[in-house]
């Protein structure tokens, strides 16, 4: 009996033991399964298993990777500047025109000498270009004269005779201004005119249009005597639709001459 009891303790002590060793298991196994949780969590795969794969956000296109069937809008154009128009002239230095001047005022005075005025003057209005001076001005307003202009020639006389010269300029400058001043004396008298009349007045004409020899003239100088160089003269003049008129006259040098335009009634 005794045997059998102490068994009997021994047995029962035993399950107690692993009883007991089960329950301080349970908070080791509570502690590794709570361990792994985190960890699956964290890194989606512990334990043996792998964590669900979150699905991945794809971006939306760019303009510039979608691809459409349209064409690209076409880039701004810069407008192209005329070159010619735009580039500074090359400018000449103040000898460099002296010397020009000097040149064509020498061709001038050698064609002048010629009795060439029709070749001479455009060296001399070159040489006035480059540089104003008294002399270029007296041998324009000569070589203007004897080619007939003459009331370009006054009109030169008169530009040389009112040009602001001391005895600080030089002597040629005021020599060509005393010479132009008695040659202007002299061309005066020469210069003819022409005075254009209309039938009926010109005052009851309405859109009056005055042409001599092909170029329009203010209808106010109609009843003007005006200078004119000597030559032969078409005029016509048109008052409104279908109203015209024309006539045709010579003036000589020192003439005075008039010419009537007359209307239909």
């Amino acid at each position: 009996m005794m045997v059998l009891d102490m068994r009997a303790i021994f047995a029962r002590t035993a399950r107690q033991r692993e009883k007991m060793v089960g329950m301080a298991r349970l908070p080791f196994r509570s502690f590794t399964t709570s361990l792994c949780l985190l960890v699956l969590l964290a890194t989606g795969a512990a334990c043996g298993h792998r964590a669900p794969r979150t699905p991945r956000r794809t971006q939306p296109a760019t303009p510039s990777t979608l691809t459409t069937t349209e064409e690209p809008a076409p880039l701004p154009v810069a407008p192209v500047s005329d070159t010619t128009s735009t580039a500074p002239t090359p400018q000449m230095s103040e000898p460099e025109r002296k010397a020009a001047a000097r040149a064509a005022y020498a061709e001038g005075v050698q064609l002048q000498e010629q009795k060439d005025c029709a070749k001479a003057l455009p060296r001399f209005e070159s040489a006035e270009r480059l540089f104003d001076a008294p002399t270029h001005l007296l041998h324009i307003a000569q070589c203007q004269a004897a080619t007939g202009r003459l009331v370009e020639a006054q009109e030169t006389y008169a530009t040389l005779s009112h040009l602001g010269l001391d005895k600080q300029s030089p002597a040629a400058f005021r020599e060509a201004q005393e010479a132009g001043r008695a040659e202007q004396a002299k061309i005066k008298p020469r210069v003819p005119t022409l005075r254009l009349d209309t039938s009926p007045s010109a005052a009851s004409l309405k859109g009056l249009v005055v042409q001599i020899n092909g170029t329009q003239m203010p209808a106010d100088l109609v009843g003007i005597a005006r200078p004119i160089n000597p030559g032969r003269y078409h005029v016509t003049m048109t008052a409104g639709p279908g109203r015209s008129a024309s006539g045709d006259i010579e003036v000589k040098e020192g003439e005075a001459k008039a010419l009537e335009i007359k209307f239909a009634k």
